[in-house]
């Protein structure tokens, strides 16, 4: 698959909420412990580690995530065209300053599965992409409203 996709820049568009803009979707990385493992304290170390500076490098050199780290973003990036990989994956990295936190919270597991299939009824041309968006921002309030 090498050299036939690549990772391009959104472009912007109308951001129904300040009327324009752009804007992406950022997720992240998270490693937790049992609150009462029978090794918590090597674990707590093992999470402390790899929150740091050199954790979050090895994490970038080796491809595995973009490390939260700030200024190792690019560890990530040579990581790909270090394997020989034709592939503009830095784009990424360009979107940060706009990105929005994927919603993470107790009633995902209730609006997820009906946004989903929003953005399906969306490209199956059965809802306009304004009627989804209302029906994805009104399925997200109710499931929070319901918890």
């Amino acid at each position: 698959m090498n050299g036939k996709w690549d990772v391009a820049v959104l472009p912007k568009c109308p951001d129904p909420a300040d009327g324009d803009g752009r804007a992406v979707i950022s997720n992240s990385v998270s490693y937790a412990t049992s609150a009462e493992g029978e090794n918590h304290d090597i674990a707590m170390d093992f999470l402390a580690f790899l929150g740091s500076e050199e954790g979050q490098r090895i994490q970038g050199e080796s491809g595995v995530a973009i490390p939260a780290y700030n200024g190792l973003e690019d560890t990530w990036v040579q990581s790909f065209a270090d394997q020989g990989y034709e592939v503009n994956v830095g784009n990424l990295i360009e979107q940060f300053d706009y990105s929005v936190k994927y919603v993470n919270n107790a009633s995902r597991r209730v609006w997820e599965p009906e946004v989903e299939q929003t953005v399906l009824d969306i490209y199956a041309g059965t809802l306009t992409v304004d009627e989804g968006i209302q029906q994805m921002q009104d399925e997200v309030t109710q499931a929070i409203a319901d918890q």
